[in-house]
């Protein structure tokens, strides 16, 4: 056993840890996301989100294991629109290892195998975030993991299909962009779900011609 312990986290870990921070089963929040697409423009789905008070990708809170086989019901809460899963290529991770035998220089390589379809999440994101409770001394921190999965747009004769007619009188419940307005807008504002488009953005191209 080595010298080290605990030993460092690798620079190629997807996020750092707390290492000044004591979390239990009920600090851990989970939640669904979704990065729907309309097929025919390329575009994707925003709602109005009332929590972040932004247009941003729809999310909504995990209650139970039941809600993973139907991620998208949250999306076409949100949006009153008819959502389907959008199958992508899955995505393996294969490391390199370094001539040197130093660790700190593994490098890592995406493959895609375009012969294995699935419907799983493509993407999953931790954030700590801090609560600042009135007449305590330390904040209360607690983890969001939020599973991403992919959708598409349900059209007919190129209108989204609609689960109910929207309200005129109220602020619109969603909105169609383009990818790069999508990113540029959430990218200092929601990272988590740039995050997530960002990847989808690259399997989507790379997976395009596939699905």
């Amino acid at each position: 056993m080595s010298d080290d312990w605990p030993p460092p986290v690798s620079t190629v870990s997807s996020s750092k840890m707390e290492a000044m921070a004591f979390w239990c089963a009920s600090d851990f929040i989970q939640e669904i996301g979704a990065v729907i697409i309309d097929r025919d423009t390329d575009r994707v789905l925003l709602v109005y989100d009332e929590l972040r008070r932004m247009y941003t990708l729809p999310r909504s809170l995990k209650e139970d294991d039941e809600d993973l086989l139907a991620p998208l019901d949250g999306a076409q809460a949100k949006s009153g629109l008819r959502c389907s899963r959008l199958p992508l290529p899955r995505l393996t991770k294969r490391y390199i290892v370094p001539p040197d035998k130093n660790w700190d220089n593994l490098q890592a390589k995406t493959a895609y195998l375009p012969s294995e379809l699935i419907t799983d999440p493509f993407y999953v994101s931790f954030c700590t975030y801090w609560r600042k409770a009135k007449d305590v001394q330390w904040p209360d921190g607690y983890q969001l993991i939020t599973y991403w999965f992919s959708g598409t747009i349900e059209v007919d004769n190129g209108e989204g299909l609609q689960l109910e007619p929207p309200d005129e009188s109220q602020q619109p419940r969603y909105m169609l962009v383009s990818v790069q307005d999508a990113l540029a807008r959430l990218k200092n504002e929601d990272p988590a779900a740039c995050g997530a488009l960002s990847m989808f953005q690259a399997i989507w191209t790379v997976g395009k011609g596939l699905v």
